[in-house]
């Protein structure tokens, strides 16, 4: 696992490495030289100073703490005996500058758990640098992470694809889809142009030249029905089109139904009169 995770795995937990004496900075060390390092675990110590005497120098650059000396994200800071009850301690770098640091730490403030803690570098002796970081935190690059192939393999597609054009801006898909919707309210109106205009002659020829003011009668009821029909703005072309065909369709046959049960009436009243 990467640095990230184990910090999300065991902070506020209790991270005891040997089942013994419960959860000391100790088992914190090597459960992160387990999990995160990989590396073998250094001897067997008395105390976390005793771990500076002890680590191995084909793993770890040791770097003695300095006035201007600052640390890598992931390096094991390592306390003298004159802290910890004479046993020293042993805490993971997480942010700082040369004067104050914050590390990832168990037993200390708080007894048998991780807490991130802030330092400074009293009684420090210094630090222990891996030599081998590949799942140090600082190879996590806005939250991927760098040493996983496979990842790295589909973010290269991605870029690739890109490259190739592949992929439109959302601007370009905005400009495109605004052309669509305005082709298609176009096409919307002139076919209710064309359904009215069929209409008017269809009254045209229904009804006798001096009854105009049905005429006028049917043309408000075609340009009432006309501006009843709403253009919806389209999530999907070819659904929303076949939605506006069929409420086209709707309207016409309402309008049709109306104008026939007038002509109806008309006649009847022309034959009764």
């Amino acid at each position: 696992m990467n640095f990230d995770e184990f910090i999300k795995k065991y902070l506020g937990k209790k991270v005891d490495f040997d089942g013994y004496y419960g959860g000391q900075c100790v088992d914190l060390y090597r459960q992160y030289v387990k999990d995160v390092l990989n590396l073998p675990q250094s001897p067997s110590v008395k105390g976390a100073a005793d771990i500076w005497d002890t680590a191995s120098s084909e793993h770890y650059d040791l770097i003695k703490n300095t006035p201007t000396a600052i640390p890598d994200i992931g390096d094991v800071m390592i306390w003298n005996k004159n802290v910890g009850d004479g046993f020293g301690h042993v805490a993971i770098f997480l942010a700082g500058n040369i004067n104050l640091f914050f590390s990832l730490d168990e037993n200390w403030p708080t007894l048998n758990k991780v807490t991130v803690t802030k330092h400074n570098y009293d009684n420090i002796i210094g630090w222990l640098h891996p030599k081998k970081k590949e799942n140090i935190i600082s190879n996590v690059y806005k939250g991927l992470d760098l040493n996983n192939k496979e990842s790295m393999k589909v973010c290269v597609d991605i870029w690739k694809d890109v490259v190739d054009r592949k992929y439109i801006k959302k601007e370009e898909c905005d400009k495109i889809k605004e052309e669509e919707i305005k082709q298609l309210k176009e096409d919307f109106i002139k076919s209710s142009q064309e359904a009215s205009i069929r209409l008017t002659e269809l009254c045209n020829k229904s009804l006798k030249g001096k009854d105009i003011q049905y005429k006028n009668e049917i043309k408000d009821v075609l340009k009432n029905a006309k501006e009843d029909w709403k253009v919806i703005e389209l999530q999907d072309k070819v659904r929303e089109y076949e939605k506006i065909c069929q409420t086209i369709a709707y309207k016409v046959a309402v309008a049709v139904a109306k104008i026939l049960q007038a002509l109806k009436i008309i006649k009847k009243e022309v034959k009764n009169g």
